[in-house]
């Protein structure tokens, strides 16, 4: 470039020297990228560094003197090679380490995409689950050679619209080997049975419990058994189950209705049908067409009344522990033929809920033995706490209660063997030792349209039942006839009732308290025998303590103490004046406050063998009793004025004011 000097039009001097300027410029690199941009010759950078280089595209490549290229070469060649599979390299990577993706189908997607099973033995994270590579593992049936790692959960194998087929794969997974986990709080649903094999664990994990719910139009459909709704003879044996923290639903909506009855067999919450060894804790069984908790054997209708006539399959060695069932077609929990189950802290209400059915919170039925029932509650059923036998099968026996609470209930104990609970008729050879201790009966309730007697206890059919500190809470409270929720509503006689063949009770030191709902507090009639009523208490009841009816023997009454400040004075509390000549009673060791007497026993018609040294009719008094202390023939009567005794005996007359002689 030349100076341009200051002459007259010089202006072609200007343009030559800016073309100069422009030819520079084209041999500079461009910021921007302008072309032209291209070296034509070497670069020296003067020992200088090149800073924050991106990709680096060379030709040959030699460092400190030494060439690279040709390793150069082949590295290029190979990812060259790779490239245009590089969306399967992205995958492999994926699969290469522990990679934590969004979702199970996110996984599917990167396995599917790489063309290859998982490495052996990688482990995987999707959906907050944990995978591991197993080449040729077929467990899951949608992701080849991959296992579940870590927790099982169902979600492992799926999380369908209907849940019944992951779970099965995720039953027979995990049976023998792992326990299998489900969300807590979720619900499950199972369009069909979900069958349990031998050695299953499933229970619940983190916060709530986990809901199945069949949605089956299979009426008859369990939510979750070990045994298909249709009972097989030959039904294969199933050991080791254990549930935790599970609602099995059986979603009544489900029916088409109207529904009126409950199907022959299944359609229960759980139903363990030949089990031999189980626990299931914290559960609950809710909606379901028939039973609630299901203990059971193949077959149910075994002709027989002898112990011994029972199939073969009932289940055994179980515990049902803080498990509440509510609302069912029938019982909310049940045991057929099963033998050594405790039912521990349980809960059963609302049972027949559905329909009117005799149905119970718990029943423990046909050929059942060795059960236990302790604690637990039980409220508004027809039956709170049952113990059968249907006429065609034994009575359930060897039954015991304890600390258990029934309320509310049409009636809240409950003894019965159908077909021998009529007085005169065929006694159960299977029907007996059963046990109540320590239990609480709370005001029984009309239940639906039942018309039988709302009672807190009815003993019928069975021998050795033993009632051992039992309280009968009343309402304290006077009902008006009409109020259907009241045991006056359905003319009730009797709050406990022993009849029907009942034989050898024990009433041990029951107490009474505020018992306003019934006209007779204990009954003993039709053919009831051998009852011993032991310390019994009545405190504030309105009605007849005892009345002793026809057609009973062996009757002993040791210790009763009644009080009472109930207007108008009741007249008795011991009534007998419907018992036969020769009746066998005993009757000692009887107090009252409030009573006009002690008891009746009408025109001598009294049972022989009555203690009358020490019978409620001893009297005590200033004067003679004669002409002024009514009382049946064998009575006695003290009287002590302070200055001198005499004992008089009544020898003649009953229930009259005379007759009385001095000893």
């Amino acid at each position: 470039i030349t100076p341009v000097t200051d002459t007259v039009n010089n202006a072609s001097a200007i343009n030559t020297q800016l073309n100069a300027i422009n030819n520079q410029l084209d041999n500079t690199l461009s910021l921007d990228g302008s072309t032209p941009n291209a070296m034509n010759a070497d670069l020296d950078m003067n020992s200088n560094d090149l800073l924050n280089v991106g990709t680096l595209a060379v030709a040959d490549l030699t460092v400190a003197g030494v060439d690279f290229s040709t390793a150069l070469g082949a590295s290029v060649t190979a990812s060259a090679a790779s490239a245009a599979d590089a969306a399967t390299s992205a995958a492999e990577s994926a699969l290469s380490s522990s990679v934590e993706f969004a979702t199970r189908s996110d996984l599917i997607i990167a396995i599917v995409a790489s063309g290859e099973p998982p490495a052996n033995g990688l482990v995987y994270r999707a959906g907050g689950l944990q995978y591991k590579g197993h080449t040729g593992a077929t467990d899951i049936a949608d992701i080849p050679s991959i296992k579940p790692y870590g927790d099982v959960f169902v979600e492992h194998f799926g999380d369908e619209a209907d849940n019944l087929p992951i779970f099965n794969e995720a039953v027979a997974y995990c049976a023998g080997s792992f326990v299998l986990h489900t969300e807590g709080g979720k619900t499950y649903l199972l369009d069909g049975e979900l069958l349990l094999p031998s050695l299953t664990t499933i229970k619940a994990a983190g916060a709530g419990k986990s809901t199945l719910r069949q949605t089956s139009t299979t009426m008859a459909d369990n939510v979750v058994t070990t045994t298909p709704n249709t009972r097989l003879d030959n039904a294969t044996t199933v050991t080791g189950i254990y549930l935790h923290g599970l609602i099995f639903d059986g979603d009544y909506s489900r029916n088409a209705g109207p529904y009126t009855g409950v199907v022959a067999s299944g359609g229960c919450g759980l139903s363990l049908c030949n089990v031999d060894g189980f626990e299931v804790v914290d559960c609950e069984a809710i909606n379901c067409t028939k039973h609630g908790f299901d203990i059971t054997s193949a077959i149910w209708n075994v002709s027989g009344d002898s112990p011994t006539s029972r199939p073969l399959g009932g289940s055994k060695t179980g515990r049902l522990i803080r498990c509440t069932s509510t609302i069912h077609g029938d019982d909310g929990i049940t045991t057929h033929y099963s033998s050594d189950i405790e039912i521990i802290d349980c809960e059963g209400s609302d049972s027949g809920g559905h329909y009117n059915a005799v149905s119970a919170g718990v029943e423990i039925d046909d050929g059942s033995y060795n059960i236990t029932v302790t604690r637990g509650f039980y409220r508004r059923n027809i039956d709170g706490c049952l113990v059968k036998g249907h006429s065609y099968a034994p009575a359930a026996r060897n039954v015991h209660f304890h600390g258990v609470t029934s309320e509310s209930n049409h009636r809240n104990y409950r003894t019965i063997h159908d077909g021998f609970d009529t007085g005169g008729g065929t006694i159960s050879a299977s029907a007996y030792d059963v046990t109540f201790t320590d239990c609480v009966s709370i005001v029984p309730r009309k239940k639906g349209t039942e018309t039988d007697d709302v009672r807190a206890m009815s003993l019928t059919s069975y021998g050795g039942v033993v009632v051992t500190d039992m309280l009968f809470i009343g309402d304290y409270i006077d009902h008006p006839a009409d109020d259907p929720s009241y045991l006056t509503a359905t003319a009730s006689t009797s709050y406990v009732a022993v009849f029907g063949n009942g034989r050898n009770a024990r009433l041990v030191r029951p107490k009474f308290r505020g018992v306003r709902e019934a006209t007779t507090i204990i009954q003993c009639n039709s053919s009831s025998f051998d009852t011993h009523i032991i310390g019994a208490e009545f405190d504030e009841c309105s009605g007849l303590p005892i009345q002793l009816g026809s057609g009973i023997s062996g009757m002993v009454i040791d210790g009763l103490v009644a009080r009472t400040t109930f207007t108008p004075v009741p007249a008795v509390v011991i009534d007998a004046t419907n018992s036969p000549t020769g009746a066998d009673y005993t009757i000692k060791n009887v107090r009252n406050t409030g009573y006009t007497n002690n008891f009746d026993l009408d025109n001598e018609l009294y049972p022989k063998g009555v203690d009358v040294d020490r019978a409620i009719c001893i009297g005590r008094g200033i004067t003679t009793p004669e002409g002024s202390v009514p009382s049946p023939r064998g009575s006695t009567f003290h009287v002590n004025d302070g200055a001198s005794s005499g004992l008089y005996i009544k020898e003649t007359g009953s229930n009259t004011s005379t007759g009385w002689a001095l000893v």
